[in-house]
């Protein structure tokens, strides 16, 4: 916890409560009815008794601090106030200009006023509750070592508005990938009728951010830190300084200099969030102020009226002492609310001398005082005043007067007062001050209602962190559903700081919905341009790759292609991993072939198997020195090949303990040679072919058999055939001239769903190449999926619970769907070293409904988000697709 000090400006009190204006008032008071007792005229006693009774109602309190006399000291002066102001010309309003304080924005990024400007640093919010308590101290030590930056001349705010969300960058980005697409058609990398299946996604992710930019409109919250300085060479440097410490920490906190209309913007929001932005295009700089501006404003009593639209303002008067991190974010998530947070440094030797002032007022008013209750008060405020100046003399802390308005809608009134109660705030609704509240509240350095100005110091200050959201909007991303803060959009080929691959991990139980969730994030990168495999147990895939044109591959059969296992491919090469050839890479990988295929076999059976098959590929002109680029797949050896040397050596082999090991090996491999009961499988040259960009690989009938050392090493190979796929991609983007950063590359995607099948701890080699794919695919231009419903395959052992924590960690995203407890356990080992799962995480995934996902971005970003597919995505991965020719008949 931290503390907030009590105030450091004390009145003057003679009793508890009893300010000088009071015994002022008072004395007046009594003056007059002593004139009126000691008076010689008629009735002089009632007069008197009258005026008494006035005297008493005029301290009748009708607020926190605020009696009745000074009430109406407030009426008079409101009643002596303009009230009204107009845009236009209009009788009885005064010009509106006369009450907004900013004048014009210069130079592209200051906004001028008289004899100061200003400039805005928009603040990326962060998922603030969802770290632990240390990465939070660190972010709030950022904000505060940021704070320290502004000097004695200068003032902040801290302002939260509610602005439209406008959706038309992510419209133009649609343009764009289907374009992108049609380019690939014309091309011949993509066929017609792909273009078709794909052009739905489009057209309806199209339509739907239509409808959300002009029917079902969004407002999203929008955090920004404004800097006043009369000097713009001084406000430049503090307001660079500040946004390059934020983003360069430890935990970055993003932010942006706003500039040119993104000003005007800003400044619109602060009086309505009923607007479009989109009228500033085309409108000259001249006029772009005049549209900042609300057409009218109208004061009453206790709320103000802009442009006809009822608002009140809640001014924070009295704050809790111990408070928590972000302890303002209640304040700043208040829906259809501005929340405003004046600032102004205070120079250390003034923040003393009025803390000394203070301890001295509030130790006089400990001595005398009579109650219990009244003591206990004053010793609280005198031990916050104490550890405050203790903090300032020995700590690396400054003093801040602190202002908090809160601007909400007429209807958000009471949920307001509720929620500063609840929070432990007092507050002042700012009777007969509209005036002085709205400009106050207003963007600007002046702020007019001083008593309740509080002192804070630095890290207190800086502990408000109200810059907090789940919001997930990534510019380049799509649709993928919607979470409390609006709808969600990722783009998983994002590429900065915090995002450094696209991998990912799909998570949870049966009946979770991540099925669902993994064929709508298939669906949407299909259509962006994307190649697509997918390895499928158990055809969970068959009616979305039919309805994308794709092709579906049965490997249990070898009848739509085969893959010979000893046709040599480029590998990929892992970042800073040592530069191996071709030929000796793919003798590794034919090692792990063989540990599967040849389980039970003898040590020396198995490198005399590895020496024969040199021996094959020599008696086929084949070393390291060739150029496996211009072979075909006829050139390489076969089954048959590593049979028929073996059949040899049975012959020619004079040594018994040699020919019998000969003899060995020749009944394993008989198995996959001409004539053997797996011989249709990888006997011959590599037939398989896969032009279409969305395949999927079945692996249920080979499962179906239950014959786990082929499903295995079947695996191996597509993985390995996946390679060389993945390298012709890059090929591909550097022909095209496509760069590493180009959003029009293509991407290429790996999906392994239901992973735990092919993990077992008696052949961990499925899970080593996912480790090196994840590690490796990056370069790539690549993505790879792992989906699992059985988290626990991921432990069953030592060596395979640090593998799959190296894959986890070696994936920039997460999708946990609901778990159950019994799973926590082993979910929080897995990501022990890639973030962590906290508790509070722990429970969302444990009581997470149908479709709910803890989504995790990096190790310090992560949100919660219901998964929607669009109508025509779920239609692609749940209704099979009628022929138009079909459909007439």
């Amino acid at each position: 916890m931290r503390f907030i000090p009590r105030k450091t400006r004390v009145k003057m009190e003679f009793f508890k409560g009893v300010t000088l204006m009071d015994i002022i008032i008072g004395l007046i008071g009594g003056a007059g009815l002593i004139l009126l007792l000691s008076a010689n005229f008629t009735y002089n006693y009632i007069f008197a008794i009258s005026w008494l009774s006035i005297i008493v109602t005029l301290f009748i309190p009708v607020a926190d601090d605020l009696k009745l006399y000074f009430s109406l000291v407030l009426l008079f002066r409101f009643a002596a106030f303009k009230r009204k102001f107009s845009k236009v010309e209009e009788k009885g309003h005064s010009n509106i200009k006369e009450l907004i304080p900013y004048k014009e924005i210069v130079g592209g990024k200051y906004i001028k006023y008289d004899g100061y400007f200003a400039q805005v640093i928009e603040i990326t919010p962060k998922e603030f509750f969802l770290l632990t308590e240390q990465k939070q101290n660190t972010l709030i030590d950022t904000f505060a070592n940021a704070l320290r930056r502004l000097n004695s001349s200068q003032n902040a705010s801290l302002i939260k508005v509610n602005k439209p969300l406008l959706l038309d960058d992510y419209i133009q980005n649609e343009d764009r990938k289907y374009e992108v697409v049609l380019q690939m058609a014309d091309k011949g990398e993509i066929a017609m009728d792909e273009v078709e299946a794909r052009s739905y996604v489009f057209e309806n992710r199209v339509s739907t951010m239509n409808y959300i930019n002009t029917v079902e409109r969004n407002f999203k919250d929008h955090f920004y830190l404004v800097v006043y300085d009369a000097d713009k060479v001084g406000l430049q440097n503090t307001v660079e300084g500040i946004s390059n410490y934020l983003a360069t920490s430890s935990i970055p906190i993003y932010t942006k200099v706003l500039m040119d209309k993104q000003l005007a913007v800003f400044l619109k929001a602060n009086y309505t969030k009923d607007f479009d932005e989109r009228e500033l295009e085309g409108m000259p700089m001249d006029k772009v102020i005049d549209w900042t501006m609300p057409k009218n404003v109208t004061f009453k009593v206790g709320h103000t009226l802009i442009d006809k639209k009822s608002y009140r303002t809640f001014n924070i008067t009295d704050y809790p002492i111990s408070v928590r991190n972000a302890w303002a974010y209640a304040m700043f998530s208040l829906p259809n609310t501005k929340a405003v947070v004046n600032i102004k440094p205070i120079l250390k030797f003034e923040a003393e001398k009025m803390i000394d002032k203070a301890l001295i007022e509030m130790e006089t008013k400990t001595f005398y005082s009579a109650k219990t209750s009244t003591r206990i008060e004053n010793e609280t405020h005198l031990s916050t005043l104490r550890e405050l100046l203790v903090e300032l003399k020995t700590g690396n802390e400054n003093l801040f007067d602190i202002n908090i308005f809160l601007t909400c809608e007429e209807e958000m009134k009471k949920e307001v007062r509720v929620l500063l109660k609840q929070e432990g705030f007092k507050y002042s609704e700012q009777f007969g001050r509209q005036v002085d509240s709205f400009i106050s509240s207003n963007i600007s350095r002046l702020d007019t209602i001083t008593e309740s100005k509080r002192g804070i110091h630095t890290s207190s200050v800086a502990a408000m962190f109200p810059f907090i959201s789940s919001s997930l909007m990534d510019k380049g991303g799509f649709y993928i559903g919607h979470n409390d803060f609006g709808p969600v959009f990722v783009n998983f080929f994002r590429r900065d700081n915090e995002r450094v691959n696209s991998n990912m991990m799909i998570i949870g139980k049966s009946g979770s919905g991540k099925s669902f969730a993994t064929k709508t994030l298939l669906a949407n990168l299909a259509a962006d341009n994307s190649k697509i495999f997918i390895l499928d147990p158990e055809n969970e895939y068959d009616i979305l790759t039919e309805n994308l044109k794709g092709q579906a591959i049965d490997v249990g059969t070898g009848m739509q292609g085969r893959i010979n296992p000893f046709h040599i491919t480029p590998s990929l090469q892992g970042e800073g991993a040592t530069m191996v050839d071709d030929y000796s890479s793919h003798l590794q990988f034919l090692e792990q072939f063989f540990r599967v295929i040849l389980s039970g076999i003898s040590s020396d059976a198995f490198e005399k198997v590895n020496t024969l098959v040199v021996d094959m590929y020599t008696r086929k002109g084949i070393n390291q020195g060739t150029d496996i680029n211009r072979l075909k797949p006829e050139d390489f050896p076969v089954f048959d090949d590593l049979y028929n040397i073996i059949d040899e050596k049975v012959v020619a082999e004079k040594d018994e303990y040699l020919r019998r090991m000969y003899q060995i090996i020749e009944t394993y491999i008989q198995k996959f040679s001409t004539g053997g009961r797996n011989s249709n499988l990888w006997n011959g040259a590599t037939t398989l072919e896969t032009k279409e960009n969305f395949v999927t690989f079945s692996f249920r009938s080979l499962l179906a058999n239950n014959n786990m050392v082929i499903a295995n090493a079947q695996m191996l190979l597509v993985l390995r055939y996946l390679n060389n796929e993945i390298i012709k991609n890059k090929e591909f983007n550097t022909v095209m001239g496509f760069g590493e950063e180009d959003p029009n590359r293509r991407k290429v995607i790996i999906t392994v769903d239901e992973a735990h099948v092919f993990i077992n701890k008696d052949y961990p080699i499925a899970l080593n190449f996912m480790e090196q794919m994840a590690k490796r695919i990056r370069k790539y231009s690549g993505m790879q999926i792992i989906i699992t419903q059985n988290i626990k395959d991921f432990v069953g052992s030592e060596e395979i619970a640090k593998q799959s924590a190296a894959v986890i960690n070696a994936s920039q995203y997460s999708m946990i769907f609901g778990l159950s407890p019994n799973d926590m356990s082993d979910l929080v080992a897995l990501y022990r070293n890639a973030g962590g799962i906290n508790e509070d995480e722990q429970d969302n995934i444990a009581t997470a409904g149908r479709g709910q996902a803890f989504l995790i971005t990096s190790p310090i970003s992560r949100t919660n988000v219901s998964i929607i597919a669009l109508p025509p995505v779920r239609q692609l991965f749940e209704k099979r697709k009628i022929d138009k020719d079909e459909d007439d008949e």
